[in-house]
């Protein structure tokens, strides 16, 4: 992902030298893209918003536009056969969570959740599965997305995704 987000002039900054820790970001005329990872998320929202956050996404971007805060925060879900697929079923209790986190005090941000997800996990809720078709319709309701990160137009989509 972050060597995409070069191509589309996001630029390094540096957020904690002591460790190594950055974002990336991007800013137009009437928006700024803030792109964190796992490592940088908490120490990011520490820094600039005084947020003490309990869980950090895998990867998760800011978006800032006309003082509106709208964070979109991407959960890996590689699922294999013998993997537990209960992990697709957190969705509405991880949303929660990062209400909590990060609509304390005086923020207000709107959390968006997306699932990136491998071939399997993208065949099976696609399938005749009454169970993984029940789980799509969950997520739906949710709205929460779900990005297959093994398909060649990944990054696009979850540009995309950023922008809407």
């Amino acid at each position: 992902m972050e060597q995409n987000l070069y191509t589309k002039n996001f630029t390094k900054q540096n957020l904690n030298n002591n460790h190594g820790e950055y974002y990336l970001e991007y800013k137009d005329n009437n928006i700024t893209i803030i792109y964190l990872n796992e490592n940088s998320y908490s120490t990011y929202l520490k820094k600039m918003y005084n947020l003490d956050v309990t869980k950090n996404p895998d990867e998760a971007f800011l978006v800032i536009k006309n003082n509106n805060l709208n964070c979109k925060i991407i959960e890996n879900k590689y699922l294999d056969r013998y993997s537990n697929k209960n992990s697709l079923k957190t969705g509405s209790t991880n949303i929660e969570l990062y209400n909590l986190d990060l609509n304390a005090g005086n923020t207000k941000f709107e959390i968006e959740l997306a699932y990136c997800i491998n071939n399997y996990v993208d065949y099976k809720l696609n399938s005749d599965n009454p169970e993984y078709i029940n789980i799509k319709k969950i997520l739906n309701r949710l709205n929460i997305n779900t990005f297959n990160g093994e398909n060649e137009n990944y990054n696009t989509c979850i540009f995309n995704w950023v922008l809407s």
